[in-house]
């Protein structure tokens, strides 16, 4: 997924990210109609801090990922901001160019922060995100002030690894 795994196995340079980041190829882009789309990990689908965004964040829509995948990139395109306790739903948040920030709700996953921050590194993206227990207020002031510009880093590595696979795959 990024250095840090990379270190952890004594890997040799090699094409880092996680595939998920090549999900902007399966979908043509949305029209915007959701201004905030939450997406709990499916253990945290019932925790307290979803129904507490949910009730208090103004236009939001929660997305279940037990849906079809495709139908989920949709909604994550068609977003202004997703709010993810799914790293998975950060790293196609990414790939589509759509804001994004964690929902830190750690427990029940596995790797805690590890998985995030490798992926993090690998986008050279600054660690940012809320607990769920924000007002509407403080979730837009904290948005507002994320640095995005690791945007322009998502092209290269997606270069880099659709580079790593054998072409009859791809």
């Amino acid at each position: 997924r990024g250095e840090l795994s990379r270190a952890k196995i004594n890997l040799p340079k090699i094409a880092l990210g996680d595939p998920g980041i090549l999900s902007k190829y399966l979908i043509k882009k949305e029209k915007k109609k959701t201004k905030v789309l939450l997406m709990p990990h499916i253990v945290h689908r019932d925790c307290i801090e979803v129904r507490n965004l949910a009730d208090t964040i103004k236009g939001v829509k929660i997305a279940d990922l037990r849906d079809n995948p495709i139908s989920i990139l949709k909604k994550i395109s068609a977003a202004d901001i997703v709010i993810s306790s799914s790293l998975h739903g950060l790293i196609c948040a990414d790939s589509l160019g759509v804001a994004n920030i964690r929902l830190d709700l750690a427990r029940g996953l596995k790797g805690s922060d590890y998985k995030f921050n490798d992926y993090n590194k690998s986008i050279s993206k600054i660690d940012c995100r809320i607990k769920g227990t924000e007002t509407d207020k403080e979730i837009k002031s904290i948005i507002d002030n994320i640095d995005f510009s690791y945007q322009k880093n998502i092209d290269k590595l997606c270069e880099e690894l659709s580079m790593a696979f054998p072409k009859e795959f791809c």
